[in-house]
């Protein structure tokens, strides 16, 4: 089945390096804040790993999006949106512990 060519992102952004594939291994758990963060997706038997620093989350989301988008990737939307949500919920549980005490 062939895919349907995508549309690509609008908007001035330079293009980024795909995200680095490393053994699951590698990630450590649970991570520290000193330790590299990292996201991983198992999907037709392969696993997709990215590795990335504190504060690089954005860049993490771009990095996504520009992989979707892109005609020769097996990342798909839905691929992405969950790997951004997974994201987001780990920012916001580290967000939580400098939340003031009530």
């Amino acid at each position: 089945m062939k895919r349907k060519p995508r549309s690509k992102p609008t908007g001035n952004t330079e293009p980024l390096p795909a995200p680095q594939l490393v053994p699951a291994n590698q990630c450590p758990e649970p991570m520290t804040e000193d330790d590299r963060r990292c996201l991983v997706l198992e999907k037709g038997g392969k696993k997709l790993v990215i590795r990335y620093g504190p504060g690089e989350e954005a860049r993490v989301i771009a990095g996504l999006r520009e992989l979707a988008g892109r005609n020769d990737s097996d990342l798909t939307w839905f691929d992405a949106a969950v790997l951004s949500h997974e994201l987001g919920k780990r920012l916001k549980a580290r967000l939580e512990r400098f939340k003031p005490a009530a």
